[in-house]
C-alpha cells in the first residue's frame, strides 16, 4: 500500500511539472535539430574491398621447372603488408599533395602545426581494416560524394604502385646480384679456358675421345712396317749379289720408321700423360658454361617479371559515387537529445519535490 502510494506520489509531481518538462524537451528537440541542420555538414562516403593477390604472380618460373599451378589470392601476411602499406604516412601525404587537401579543409598551409592537423582532420575520414571475410576495405568519408569516390580509388590504386614498388625493388636487386654473379662466372670461364688451351698444347691433346686410339694405331702400323723393314734388310744381307743402292734405301727407311714409332709413342706418352688434366677441365669448363647459361636465363625472367605489370591486389568493389550521406542522423540526434532532456527533466524535478522542505540556511550553519 504504501508502495502504491509513493508511485502516485511521483506521477501526481510529474504530472504538476508537466508543462515545464514538455517545454524542456521541445527546447531540447528544437535546438539539436537546428544545430545539426545549420552547424553539420553532411558527409558521404565511398568505400572499395580488394583481396591481397599472391606474390607468386609476380615470381618468374625457375629455369628447368615445370609450369605448376599457382595461388591466387595472397595470405596474412601479404593482407597485413597491404594494410601497412595502406595506413602509412607515405600514401597519406600522396592523397594530401594530389587532393589538394589543405585548400579543401580549409587549412593554412604556413603555419607550423599545419601538417599534422591536415594529417589528423584526415585520418578522421579514413579508415581501413580488414573485414570478417579477410579483405581489405578502405573507406573515405567527404562533404563531397564525388571527391570522396576518387579519393578512395586513389587510395587503392597508390596502395597497389607502393607495393609493386617494393616487389620490383627486390627483383632489382635480385638482378644486381645475379649480373655481378654472372660477370664473375664469366671471368673464371675465361680464365679456365686460357688454362685449358696451354694444357692442350703442353700435351698435345685436342680430341681425348679419338686422339688415343688414332694414335695407338699409328705406333701399332708404324711399329709394323718396322718390322717388316727390318725383315727385308735382313734378307737383303744374307742374300748373294745383294744391291747395295736397295741395302742403303732400305737402312734408311729402316731409320724412318724407328724415328716415326719413336716420336709417335713420345706423343702417346705426352698425351696419356695429359688426358685425365684436360678431362678434368672440359668437365670444369662445361659446367661453368652450363651454369653461366642458366643464370642468364634466369636474369632473363627476372628481367621479363622487372618490365611487367606485376598484380598485387585482386578487386572486389570499386569506390562508387555515395548518394545516401553516412552522417550525420539528424533524426536519431534530436531524438536522443529530446529523450535525455525528458529524463535529466524527471530527474531534476523528483530532486526539487523531495527536497523542496529542507531549510538549506539551517543546514550550511
Amino acid at each position: 500500500m504504501e508502495n502504491n502510494e509513493n508511485l502516485l506520489g511521483v506521477i501526481s509531481t510529474l504530472l504538476k511539472w508537466r508543462k515545464p518538462i514538455i517545454r524542456i524537451c521541445l527546447i531540447a528537440g528544437i535546438g539539436t535539430a537546428l544545430i545539426t541542420w545549420f552547424g553539420l555538414d553532411d558527409y558521404y562516403q565511398s568505400t572499395t574491398v580488394f583481396y591481397a593477390a599472391s606474390p607468386d604472380l609476380g615470381k618468374p618460373e625457375a629455369v628447368g621447372e615445370i609450369e605448376r599451378d599457382r595461388d591466387i589470392y595472397g595470405e596474412d601476411t601479404d593482407n597485413d603488408r597491404l594494410l601497412t602499406i595502406a595506413q602509412s604516412n607515405e600514401l597519406v601525404t600522396y592523397l594530401i599533395s594530389k587532393f589538394k587537401l589543405y585548400d579543401h579543409y580549409e587549412i593554412d598551409p604556413s603555419k607550423r602545426k599545419s601538417k599534422d592537423k591536415v594529417r589528423k582532420k584526415f585520418r578522421k575520414l579514413y579508415n581501413v581494416e580488414k573485414t570478417k571475410y579477410e579483405a581489405i576495405e578502405i573507406a573515405v568519408e567527404d562533404r563531397d560524394s564525388i571527391k570522396a569516390a576518387e579519393i578512395v580509388n586513389a587510395a587503392r590504386v597508390r596502395t597497389t604502385e607502393i607495393a609493386q614498388t617494393l616487389i620490383k625493388d627486390g627483383h632489382s636487386k635480385r638482378m644486381a646480384s645475379l649480373k655481378s654473379t654472372i660477370k664473375e662466372k664469366e671471368q673464371s670461364l675465361y680464365i679456365l679456358g686460357d688454362s685449358l688451351s696451354k694444357v692442350r698444347t703442353k700435351y698435345q691433346v685436342f680430341n681425348t675421345e679419338t686422339q688415343g686410339e688414332l694414335l695407338a694405331q699409328m705406333v701399332a702400323k708404324q711399329r709394323g712396317q718396322l718390322i717388316g723393314a727390318k725383315a727385308k734388310l735382313e734378307v737383303l744381307k744374307t742374300g748373294r749379289g745383294a744391291a747395295r743402292d736397295s741395302s742403303i734405301f732400305l737402312r734408311a727407311q729402316v731409320k724412318g720408321f724407328e724415328k716415326e714409332v719413336e716420336s709417335l709413342e713420345k706423343n702417346l706418352a705426352l698425351f696419356n700423360s695429359g688426358m685425365s688434366l684436360v678431362n678434368e677441365l672440359e668437365d670444369e669448363h662445361q659446367e661453368a658454361r652450363e651454369q653461366i647459361s642458366i643464370d642468364r636465363e634466369r636474369f632473363k625472367q627476372l628481367k621479363a617479371s622487372y618490365d611487367s605489370y606485376i598484380p598485387t591486389i585482386m578487386v572486389v568493389e570499386n569506390g562508387t559515387v555515395p548518394v545516401v550521406k553516412s552522417r550525420p542522423g539528424r533524426a536519431l540526434i534530436t531524438i536522443s537529445a529530446v529523450i535525455i532532456a525528458f529524463i535529466l527533466s524527471l530527474i531534476g524535478v523528483l530532486i526539487l519535490e523531495n527536497y523542496k522542505d529542507v531549510d538549506w540556511k539551517k543546514l550550511s550553519e
